[in-house]
């Protein structure tokens, strides 16, 4: 039997978790149902062609076993008896189904941890979705997927072709097979000789690396976007406090022409106008609340390591850290100052290599994790305040056996003491976030989505364009 080892980064996540911090994350699709065609029948053809797909796909057709006597990584083994009926269920709402109806069903399952005595995924069809229109859901573990493999392989199931009517089986998503197979003595020895060769090679960046952490720490002013954040020096805020595992999700789409816009009137990437939306939005709800503090928040934002042609199995990122100016009053200056930050720290990457990024990655990560593992992050310094994901859906339309996809909403996962994620995703013409907290901390969520709204069009108006008029859905609170 092959055995598919996880990598320690993927293991990580398997011990962080807990019932109140589930690690897996997910993704919401909205679709037409196509015209002419009988939504019932359509929804039953839809259905064996889904459960073919999983069964045939890797990671899906994979379930954890754990190493001997529980000492060491588990791995990934082939499941023989696949239940289909257990991964994939189908749903409707009471019509006709409103966006936040499905968002608070959503956000009810989002919260509830995955079984490890099946493979770590589900994928539920939700009909009933106002407009004539249906849902999907799909959850991983994040110990077998990242972010991006998970919307990735959402996407796979898509067509650029609306008459497209089967789902094409997909090659890209696949793991290397581990030194634990039936390679023999010689590969396995051989493989221990690159690991400890390409570590050799890896050691002056990391040496470089930590030196300038050093510095930054002894005589940066961490105020000053110019220098990268370091792990560990967050101020201490109200959202980073221990979470319940009830979860709020509100979802919103905005026109990315609005975004492409500011970011050319200021020279900055789209990406920083987004961090530059959630900025404002935080500052806005914490003065609201009188607990904005006086340094600025830091944000980790995920990287992708993951090669076009690699695997698209476990987990392939690393992290920037960015000062978010949520200190500064000014929306432009903010702007400017999320902008340095970033570019500081693509910077600081690119003068390294694959392997000593990932080296480097779990480093300084590891206090983080053991924090999480052991529930000792409580006394540990803040890593970081919030995560912030911005990922790339597609710039062409979707269609699902015919179906137009709407709209993609990945769905991240929130760590102990991190109460509010952001993650975003473009599709063709819009930005589609979608917002995770813990219910508990923040049980007002809906003002943070407001407070995105009002910071895009403070930024248009500072920028002299005309006020935000594109793509927008109405916002969906999840209880």
């Amino acid at each position: 039997m092959e055995m598919k080892k996880l990598s320690l980064a993927d293991n990580g996540f398997l011990q962080a978790e807990k019932a109140t911090t589930p690690t897996h994350v997910g993704g919401l699709t909205i679709h037409k149902i196509p015209e002419g065609v009988a939504p019932q029948t359509y929804f039953e053809t839809l259905l064996g062609n889904l459960r073919n797909w999983f069964a045939a796909t890797a990671p899906f057709n994979q379930r954890l076993q754990t190493a001997f006597l529980n000492a060491g990584v588990p791995s990934l083994v082939p499941e023989s008896h696949l239940d289909l009926d257990y991964h994939m269920r189908r749903m409707a709402l009471p019509q006709p189904g409103s966006l936040a109806q499905l968002c608070e069903l959503i956000a009810e399952m989002h919260g509830k941890l995955l079984h490890r005595d099946h493979p770590l995924w589900e994928f539920r069809l939700i009909e009933g979705l106002e407009g004539n229109r249906f849902a999907l859901y799909f959850k991983v573990h994040h110990s077998i997927m990242d972010g991006i493999a998970a919307m990735n392989a959402m996407k796979s199931l898509m067509s650029t072709d609306p008459h497209a009517d089967t789902i094409a089986p997909l090659r890209s998503i696949r793991r290397q097979a581990s030194a634990t197979s039936s390679k023999g003595l010689t590969a396995r020895l051989a493989q221990v000789a690159h690991f400890l060769q390409t570590q050799a090679k890896t050691m002056p960046e990391l040496a470089k690396a930590f030196k300038d952490v050093g510095l930054q720490l002894w005589h940066a002013d961490p105020a000053d976007p110019s220098v990268v954040p370091v792990w560990y020096t967050a101020p201490v805020f109200p959202i980073n406090t221990q979470i319940s595992g009830q979860r709020s999700i509100i979802v919103r789409s905005f026109a990315l022409k609005d975004f492409k816009a500011i970011s050319k009137a200021h020279g900055v990437t789209i990406n920083d106008v987004v961090l530059a939306c959630c900025s404002g939005a935080l500052r806005s709800y914490f003065l609201l609340h009188n607990n904005l503090p006086e340094k600025s928040l830091i944000s980790c934002l995920p990287v992708s390591l993951r090669a076009k042609s690699g695997s698209s199995q476990g987990n392939a990122i690393t992290s920037l850290l960015c000062n978010m100016g949520t200190h500064l009053e000014d929306p432009l200056t903010r702007l400017q100052h999320i902008h340095t930050s970033t570019a500081n720290g693509k910077e600081q990457l690119r003068h390294m290599s694959k392997p000593a990024i990932e080296t480097f990655t779990l480093m300084v990560g590891a206090p983080f994790f053991l924090g999480q593992m052991l529930k000792i992050n409580k006394v540990l310094p803040t890593a970081f305040n919030m995560v912030i994901s911005n990922l790339q859906a597609s710039d062409k339309k979707l269609y699902l056996c015919g179906a137009e996809m709407e709209s993609l909403y990945p769905i991240n996962l929130l760590f102990e003491r991190q109460a509010l994620n952001f993650t975003v995703s473009s599709y063709v013409n819009s930005l589609d976030f979608s917002l995770l907290a813990c219910r508990q901390t923040i049980p007002d969520l809906e003002q943070i989505a407001d407070f995105l709204t009002q910071s895009l069009e403070e930024l248009a108006k500072e920028s002299g364009l005309k006020r935000p008029r594109g793509k927008r859905k109405t916002p969906a609170r999840a209880k």
